[in-house]
């Protein structure tokens, strides 16, 4: 039956005045102020990791190899950049009669073969091999274009930035509470870290928004009754999902066994062993069936996984830090000074207020399914983080997998602090939040800018050296030659030679030769960048996009300056006359 006009409009209003329309709103809100400044900051330069998906590309077209070359990661972040280039490569082969070229050709054959007589209009066999390698280079050249790669990088932004839906509905299946719901997405989707990371056309971001949805998936399994089992084997293709995005995220797998186990103690469900079964047999279905070149193709596959083992095993290059204590306390520094916002003390501000919400979950778990509950799901960040301290190398991407899980507990925070002040000053948490959200909501967007609009970093860093006269400063060759071709003379407090006893060094990127030995996951080791905020240099400072880089001249030492390499280069031919 049609409903009537009145019907429509009183179930509208039924609509508006219950929590779902808010709820909706909400995430919409949240969801669209990071997806527009991770768009607007699409065209960052060049990552290091989408070479492994654009050579894939480039197999299938060449090849016509279906499966990827290397299993380094596994085959997600392909299958997502095929779904993104697949409308466009389509287009292309049905602009230039490609399909429709051969269809007809099948179709005139079949007729005269039929008819007995000879049909001088079908093409013959070199006309179609030639029509096919015509396509075949137009899909090369398209698959080589730029505009391609934008496309791959904006469906992996879009659906990495789903963890923002998936985290507010965990917060709020979880807890019941719109409030703590909000905070904790809008923690989440308003992180630079997380903001540019999911702009990034490779595996780890994906990683995070299925293990925010696996999550998602077991609290509605100890929340609805009904559905228990369903929600279950959700959380396990969710899983396989995961693990066929990067491997370590498998370790969800626990939650999900645990979950099972504590739901059976509870009498949800029955026949534990039958079910371990069955969700294993899920998640090796989902996995298999995201990367099918771990059965298809064993030997790359093997080949891969050993090459991940060794490097993380062995170190890489900056990226390296002694596994155990060490990288631990990395990566808590971090999280305290840089993950949460771009300004530490705000940064550090949230996460002594996850602190807060993990006492909270204590408190909230004296009840036996509570208890259960709670357990599931924050014993993954513990054991991943144990996981990450055990390896020599700690890049920061790795480490981010872990944050959905404190904006959840510093929104527990916010929260449990909020009821326990008089209700008067309540209103100062509301606006301190406002105020924390809107600082990074600033600096998502003037970041985005950056890239978008790129300002002149000689002319800032000059400018810079003027407002600071009072420090000692080594500039590396091109700067100076744009300061001299500015002012036809350096300042005063300029120096010329890397040797030199300055305070501090200016470095302009390509002038470095030996960069690479330059080290990450140092607060105070680049003190300051001119260029484009695409990402943190204190924690990717070899990343190939040029930058004007302020550091200590003491950190500066080891490295090798361009007019050092040349005296060096004179020194060596003299040396071979």
């Amino acid at each position: 039956m049609h409903q009537t006009a009145f019907e429509s409009e009183m179930n509208m209003k039924r609509f508006l005045s219950s929590g779902k329309f808010s709820l909706l709103l909400s995430i919409s809100v949240i969801y669209c102020i990071s997806l527009y400044a991770g768009l607007l900051g699409i065209d960052y330069g060049i990552h290091w990791d989408e070479t492994f998906t654009t050579k894939y590309i480039h197999n299938v077209i060449h090849k016509g190899r279906l499966l990827p070359t290397t299993y380094y990661y596994p085959s997600m972040m392909y299958n997502v950049a095929i779904v993104a280039v697949s409308p466009s490569f389509i287009y292309t082969i049905y602009q230039n009669a490609g399909l429709y070229y051969l269809n007809s050709y099948i179709a005139k054959r079949y007729e005269s073969s039929k008819s007995n007589e000879q049909d001088n209009n079908a093409p013959d066999k070199k006309t179609s091999v030639n029509k096919l390698k015509e396509i075949q280079y137009l899909l090369f050249y398209k698959a080589s274009q730029k505009s391609t790669l934008l496309n791959i990088r904006t469906l992996f932004l879009i659906l990495s930035t789903l963890s923002i839906v998936w985290i507010y509905l965990a917060v709020y299946y979880l807890r019941g509470n719109q409030f703590e719901s909000v905070i904790a997405s809008a923690l989440y989707a308003f992180s630079w870290e997380i903001n540019y990371h999911s702009r990034w056309a490779v595996s780890d971001a994906l990683m995070w928004q299925f293990i925010t949805l696996c999550c998602l998936f077991i609290i509605l399994a100890f929340k609805k009754e009904s559905k228990t089992y369903l929600y279950l084997k959700l959380s396990a293709i969710s899983c396989g999902l995961v693990v066929g995005s990067k491997y370590p995220g498998g370790l969800i797998l626990i939650s999900i066994l645990l979950a099972t186990y504590f739901l059976y103690k509870m009498k949800r469900i029955d026949r534990l062993y039958y079910r371990f079964f069955i969700l294993i047999l899920v998640f090796a279905a989902s996995y298999i069936a995201s990367t099918p070149g771990t059965i298809l193709d064993p030997g790359r596959f093997l080949y891969g996984i050993l090459r991940a083992k060794d490097v993380y095993k062995s170190g890489w290059f900056g990226h390296t830090v002694n596994p155990g204590f060490d990288h631990m306390a990395r990566i808590v520094v971090f999280f305290s000074t840089a993950a949460f916002s771009r300004y530490s003390y705000i940064s550090l501000l949230l996460f002594i207020l996850s602190l807060t919400g993990l006492y909270n979950v204590y408190r909230l778990s004296r009840e036996k399914a509570d208890r259960y509950l709670y357990t599931t799901i924050f014993i993954f960040p513990l054991i991943y983080f144990l996981y990450l301290g055990c390896q020599k190398v700690m890049v920061i991407r790795n480490s981010l997998v872990i944050f959905p899980f404190l904006v959840i507990l510093s929104s527990l925070g916010i929260s449990f602090i909020a009821q326990r002040i008089p209700q008067k000053l309540r209103i100062l948490v509301f606006l301190g939040i406002l105020a924390v959200l809107s600082f990074n909501i600033y600096w998502l967007y003037s970041s985005a800018f950056s890239i978008k609009y790129k300002s002149d970093m000689f002319a800032d860093a000059y400018n810079y050296i003027k407002k600071n006269q009072h420090k000692s400063i080594f500039v590396s060759a091109s700067l100076r030659e744009y300061i001299k071709k500015s002012d036809g003379k350096l300042p005063e407090n300029v120096f010329i030679k890397s040797s030199d006893k300055a305070q501090y060094s200016l470095l302009y990127y390509p002038d470095t030769v030996n960069w690479i030995v330059v080290k990450a996951n140092r607060q105070n080791y680049i003190l300051k960048w001119f260029g484009p905020y695409e990402v943190n240099l204190k924690y990717y400072p070899t990343w190939n996009v040029p930058h004007i880089i302020l550091m200590y001249k003491k950190n500066t030492n080891e490295l090798v300056f361009e007019e050092d390499y040349r005296e060096f280069l004179k020194k060596s031919d003299s040396l071979k006359k």
